[in-house]
């Protein structure tokens, strides 16, 4: 995704300034998805990976699902980690109506930005809705199959989290990478790979 960036090459700070929606993130997954499908691809899978990578993934699927679409594959799928005292506080009432003016930046608490995610008051709600329940609804209502690859050693997951998902979603396939922790670092990289191969060998094509 962008993140509001024209031609982004590198990951943004958690310090940078942040004005992108997750509107803006499940925007930019319909634009490349109706690239594709006008260019004559007709059995798409998206890969997205960690929270808002997969959120928005299953956000455009939901909200427009695509024929093209032949199933997703979300990996080290993860709710937003946030400060849940902070974003009540924002959500309502006079913390909301400070931090609002002017979408004026002020730090938050998001995933593994702890008090420095700088962004504007909507940026940070948009993100921090999407906590275990919520990401949970969201695989609960996929038009399409779901294939997640999660890692054995994520430290990022929340407990019983594999059980969570088939509670949710029965139909959902879990793949899980011995060793790899949630960036799917050294060697595991190679076994991610061969998992998202195998995936995409299943997909009959037209």
């Amino acid at each position: 995704m962008s993140l509001g960036v024209n031609r982004r090459k590198q990951s943004l700070a958690c310090e940078a300034a942040h004005t992108h929606t997750m509107d803006d993130e499940t925007g930019e997954v319909a634009f490349w998805i109706n690239w594709l499908s006008s260019r004559g691809y007709k059995d798409i899978v998206p890969v997205g990976f960690s929270s808002t990578g997969n959120i928005s993934l299953l956000l455009y699927n939901i909200q427009t699902p695509h024929p093209s679409i032949k199933k997703m594959i979300l990996t080290s799928f993860n709710p937003v980690h946030i400060n849940q005292a902070e974003r009540l506080k924002l959500q309502t009432g006079a913390g909301r109506k400070s931090h609002a003016q002017g979408g004026k930046i002020a730090r938050y608490s998001v995933g593994y930005c702890k008090n420095n995610f700088s962004s504007t008051l909507n940026t940070y709600l948009s993100y921090s809705a999407f906590v275990d329940d919520k990401i949970l609804d969201l695989i609960s209502h996929s038009t399409v199959p779901l294939e997640i690859i999660l890692g054995s050693a994520d430290t990022v997951l929340p407990v019983n989290w594999q059980a969570k998902i088939i509670a949710r979603n029965p139909r959902a396939r879990i793949s899980v990478v011995n060793k790899a922790n949630h960036f799917f670092e050294g060697t595991t990289e190679l076994d991610l790979a061969d998992n998202v191969e195998t995936i995409l060998k299943t997909i009959s094509t037209h």
